[in-house]
Order: C-alpha cells, then structure tokens, then sequence
C-alpha cells in the first residue's frame, strides 16, 4: 500500500488499525470505517485485490456493516470479495 493510502487511512481509522502488510480495522471499526478502508485500497495501485472478512462483535450492528460492503459493488476497481463469519450471509 503506498504511503498515501496509509495516510490517509490513518486519519480515518481509530489507533488499533494495522496498516502494514494487510489492513486490520480491530474489532471497533464500524461502517464508515470499513468503507473507507476499502474504497481507499480499492485506488491505490499497488493493490490488485481486496478480501474484506467481517467477524460481528456481540453487539455490533451487523446489518450497517454489511451493506457498506455490498454498497462498494465493482466501484473500487479491484476484484473483491467479502464474508461475514459467524453467520450464512455473504456481501
């Protein structure tokens, strides 16, 4: 991911976020988050493909989460594909 791209990540995402080899969001990362996470990766040119796993914390609005990946669609310009563990829905 190019400096950029964590740069601008950093400013989005709370201070349990790894960016250094794949993006981590922590269990606290919401909608807006996630969305960010993937739009910001989905034009960086130095990633060819986007895995987003969604394990729900007890809690945690589930359903917002999801259809932020769903809303994203083929607009990122990255092959992508997204699961919610714990559960039989897929994004």
């Amino acid at each position: 991911m190019s400096a950029a791209s964590v740069e601008t990540l950093r400013s989005q995402l709370g201070p349990q976020a790894s960016l250094s080899d794949l993006i981590d969001l922590s269990e606290d990362a919401g909608p807006a988050q996630v969305r960010a996470a993937l739009e910001t990766a989905g034009q960086d040119r130095g990633i060819e493909r986007l895995l987003g796993i969604y394990p729900p914390k007890a809690g945690a609005d589930g359903g917002a989460t999801e259809q932020a990946l769903a809303a994203l669609g083929g607009r990122v310009g990255r092959p992508q594909l997204a699961w919610r563990l714990g559960g039989a829905h897929g994004a």
